[in-house]
């Protein structure tokens, strides 16, 4: 008798939290743009175009993080070099993109990446002629958020590895379970097999059995034996 092994589905083999991602991916950007675009419709055309930018990459993040990371820091270095162009709530699309690198299994990429975005933004701050006080508090605030992000997102990478994990060992003991309850009815029918077999065999050998009836016992001893092997 054998026993079907389980096997994880394709999502937990792959290791993937983000496997099935589009619905989610389409809806964050959808949400990123209601907080951002209405904001940036107030600054100029230019800041409409990046807040669109970085609510578009901040839902791809969810899919393709790296590449959302570069969309985010290529669009903050165009921010610079454009007077600087306004940023305002778009910068919630680094922040998810950053925890979205980093629950990808892409540790090294999430931390430089957020260098990037926070020099970038910093920049911006320092190139609009802001006071140093507000520098400084709005750099320590985007340290916080991004540093916040890695860890979250390494948080949650480290949860669902350790779910995967669980799954697959609760689904080896089940496997293991159903070959043990296997090889058991595999022995009781042997022993059992066995017993008619001896019992026959005895049966035939009886001084006083009848010749029929001693035929009759080695046909059952033959049967099952036959049965026994096969």
């Amino acid at each position: 008798m054998t026993s079907r092994v389980a096997r994880p589905s394709p999502e937990i083999a792959s290791g993937a939290p983000f496997s099935h991602a589009r619905s989610a991916s389409i809806l964050l950007a959808l949400l990123l743009m209601a907080a951002s675009v209405p904001v940036a419709a107030g600054e100029s055309a230019l800041a409409v175009v990046i807040a669109a930018v970085l609510s578009i990459a901040g839902g791809l993040s969810l899919r393709f993080p790296l590449a959302a990371c570069t969309i985010i820091g290529l669009t903050f270095t165009v921010a610079v070099v454009s007077g600087p162009a306004h940023v305002g709530p778009g910068t919630l699309a680094s922040t998810v993109a950053i925890a979205s690198t980093a629950a990808h299994g892409r540790l090294v990429g999430a931390i430089l990446m957020a260098l990037w975005h926070v020099g970038a933004l910093t920049t911006i701050s320092v190139t609009r002629g802001d006071q140093p006080e507000y520098v400084v508090s709005e750099l320590l605030l985007l340290i916080v958020l991004q540093g916040g992000a890695v860890v979250a997102g390494t948080w949650g990478r480290r949860l669902f590895e350790r779910s995967v994990a669980e799954r697959a060992q609760r689904l080896h003991d089940l496997s293991e379970q159903r070959r043990a309850i296997a090889r058991e009815l595999h022995d009781t029918g042997v022993r059992a097999m066995t017993e008619v077999v001896m019992l026959a065999e005895n049966g035939a050998l009886r001084p006083d059995a009848a010749p029929g009836t001693a035929q009759e016992f080695g046909r059952i001893s033959s049967t099952s034996r036959q049965d026994w092997k096969g």
